[in-house]
């Protein structure tokens, strides 16, 4: 019971954590893109 618990939480933050970096890559990627 606690190990799917904890394993869907790990799930659920990977995701966030995955989601959060690839936004900011294309926020950063945007930038870059800027000749300078």
């Amino acid at each position: 019971m606690t190990a799917t618990a904890s394993g869907t939480l790990l799930v659920t933050s990977g995701k966030v954590l995955a989601f959060i970096p690839n936004k900011v890559g294309e926020a950063l990627l945007e930038h870059s893109r800027i000749p300078g």
